[in-house]
């Protein structure tokens, strides 16, 4: 009996393991539920501003949109971030380079033009928003170089994903400015006494785009006297109009090209009597390269007719040597009139080169000493008030090209200072 006993005692304890067992298989089962939980979804596209094929001239900002989700029902994404690399073809410089959208915060590397966006966090479920990015092909850019983008989106709980491309193709552009100027600089127009005029282009360096067949027409003041025309300039005296042969255009990477041309007149004394205000225009049509024949652009210039053998004294100094984007100096002209008699007419006209633009930062951009103008006009802009006194004061537009100071008479030992501000954008 003892003997039969003895056995069954292992048998229990088999059994109570068995029991151990299976009371702890609900534990590891659960565990393996939470596990196997569904990752959240992103999602990003790629477009640009651009009307297809997507094309751009050097210095022409365009956008690139990233469009990104967190699809998912019902799982946030959490820590999303976009990652894009700027293509090495474009102007990975931080004033060429801008971001606007949806988003927290933006790190922006110009070293690798490496820009990641951080994404608010979470990102809900359903979420879809839109990042941009502004960027640029710098000047002298090659016709047909094409920059390839596209950017990635990742989460710490969903797997990444890659947009697709993106590619831009450069264009043929350059920039050119028309001008009409006198020789000498400065030299007023006086009756009966040959007024040269000097019509130009100019095509500034670093371009890509030719122009074609450009033909200066410069439109005299009525009842002008035609003298002679450089260059093989024609009169027409049915439309009172210069017209010079077509001439070819090719930018230089590193100098501006320049194509000018003079015209003489004569201004008769039975035409223009003395104080006569007188316009005169040059239009310049071409075709850039790519792009049908259009008018290039026209400048005027301005004057009023003095007496024949009239002298006056007048100088121009500048502040600074140079200058460079977001500066800007002051320029002081002085005139006067040295004669023993007063001067009817007297005016002093400021040109702008194309490169400057009136300061426009809530004081006045143009002070003067002495007698105060008649009137002051903007071209464009029209006529600019003045206040003051023996010491005077006026704002101009930025959009002016030229500043005409009108004085009417100078009597004998007549001075006048002007400063005008101006700078680069």
């Amino acid at each position: 009996m003892r003997d039969g006993i003895q056995p069954r005692r292992p048998l229990r304890l088999i059994r109570s393991v068995i029991v151990l067992s299976l009371a702890a298989a609900p534990v590891v089962l659960s565990s393996g539920q939470a596990a196997a939980q569904t990752p959240a979804v992103l999602g990003l596209t790629k477009s640009v501003s651009l009307p297809s094929p997507p094309q751009a001239a050097p210095g022409e900002p365009f956008t690139f949109l990233l469009s990104y989700s967190c699809s998912s029902l019902s799982q946030d994404c959490v820590g999303a971030t976009i990652t894009d690399v700027i293509p090495p073809q474009l102007s990975r410089q931080v004033n060429d380079v801008q971001f606007q959208g949806n988003f927290q915060s933006v790190t922006y590397d110009a070293s690798t033009g490496t820009a990641v966006f951080q994404l608010f966090n979470p990102l809900a479920a359903g979420t879809t928003a839109q990042v941009s990015i502004s960027a640029q092909f710098p000047p002298g850019t090659a016709v047909g170089t094409q920059a390839v983008n596209q950017g990635s989106m990742s989460a710490s709980n969903a797997p990444s994903v890659t947009s697709n491309q993106v590619i831009v193709t450069a264009k043929a552009k350059s920039d050119w400015t028309v001008t009409k100027n006198v020789v000498p600089a400065g030299a007023p127009p006086q009756i009966d006494t040959p007024y040269t005029y000097r019509v130009g282009l100019t095509l500034a360096a670093g371009g890509t785009q030719n122009l074609n067949g450009v033909v200066f027409t410069d439109t005299l003041p009525a009842g002008a006297q035609f003298v002679s025309a450089t260059g093989g300039g024609t009169f027409d005296a049915g439309t009172n109009t210069v017209t010079w042969p077509p001439r070819d255009l090719v930018p230089q990477p590193n100098s501006d090209v320049r194509s000018f041309e003079e015209v003489t007149v004569i201004f008769p004394a039975a035409n223009f009597p003395v104080g006569t205000n007188i316009l005169n225009l040059v239009v310049a049509n071409g075709t850039p390269a790519g792009e049908p024949t259009q008018e290039l652009g026209r400048a005027e210039r301005p004057g009023i007719i003095r007496g024949a053998g009239t002298v006056t004294a007048g100088s121009k100094r500048n502040t600074l040597p140079d200058l460079g984007p977001g500066q800007n100096d002051t320029y002081t002209l002085v005139a006067e009139n040295p004669n023993t008699s007063a001067v009817g007419g007297f005016q002093v006209l400021e040109t702008l080169p194309p490169q400057l633009v009136m300061v426009q930062d809530g004081s006045p951009n143009i002070t003067g000493t002495g007698p105060q103008p008649v009137a002051i006009t903007a071209t464009p802009g029209g006529n600019v008030p003045i206040t003051g006194g023996a010491t005077w004061t006026a704002t101009a537009p930025a959009s002016a090209g030229t500043l005409l100071f009108d004085y009417g008479t100078a009597p004998p030992g007549f001075l006048s200072t002007v400063q005008v501000r101006a700078g680069i954008p």
